[in-house]
């Protein structure tokens, strides 16, 4: 079986819902009933404290691995396997990409499945040339299939994934981001210091004798 690397539509972490989720969740870690959002501790003057003390390249590759099973999982994608998580050094100018590898024969299916009318349109807006953007692939789904998909790119088979994706919803992001809670919470648990574990039990030993 002949498999392609194929970069997922993902919103990256950078002031994103994704981001959020997992400080949310780090929020969730310390937040025991009657302590409030941000527990007082003797031991501690500022909670950013913690976020600093975590290994977020880490949290982030287990948040993408989580990311690349909802989307296989939520669409039926069989052979969709993460591969890496690309983070740019600085967020200027691209944000997070997610690349997974994908047997080509599934793809081929999802070619079959897709509307043609949605993937006209999917095609026509990424691929388009206006101010600031110089396409560099046709904006025609016809020029595509004479081109023959044998040829076909990461980024046209991206494309095709997207339009196939957009056919069941219009806000992957949130619905991810609602999906991925419980797994954001996982992970942030299973990649906390020792240190934060304990205060957290010290906490959690303050709640109940409150």
């Amino acid at each position: 079986m002949s498999k392609v690397t194929i970069t997922l539509p993902f919103s990256g972490f950078y002031e994103s819902l994704h981001d959020a989720s997992l400080d949310d969740a780090l929020i969730q870690y310390f937040d025991y009933e009657g302590c409030g959002d941000y527990p007082e501790h003797p031991k501690v003057e500022d909670w950013s404290e913690c976020s600093s003390d975590l290994n977020w390249s880490k949290i982030h590759e287990e948040y993408a691995k989580a990311y690349n099973d909802y989307i296989a999982s939520e669409y039926g994608l069989k052979t969709l396997e993460f591969q890496e998580l690309d983070s740019p050094m600085y967020y200027n100018f691209e944000t997070d990409r997610i690349h997974s590898t994908i047997e080509l024969k599934e793809l081929r299916e999802l070619l079959k499945k897709v509307d043609k009318e949605t993937l006209k349109e999917t095609i026509k807006e990424r691929f388009t040339s206006c101010s600031g953007f110089i396409s560099f692939y046709s904006n025609s789904l016809d020029e595509w299939l004479l081109q023959g998909h044998r040829n076909w790119d990461n980024n046209q088979w991206r494309t095709v994934l997207i339009a196939y994706i957009s056919e069941y919803t219009d806000e992957l992001h949130y619905d991810s981001y609602h999906a991925l809670s419980e797994s954001a919470v996982n992970i942030i648990s299973d990649n906390m210091p020792d240190k934060w574990v304990k205060i957290a039990d010290e906490l959690y030993e303050q709640s109940k004798a409150a």
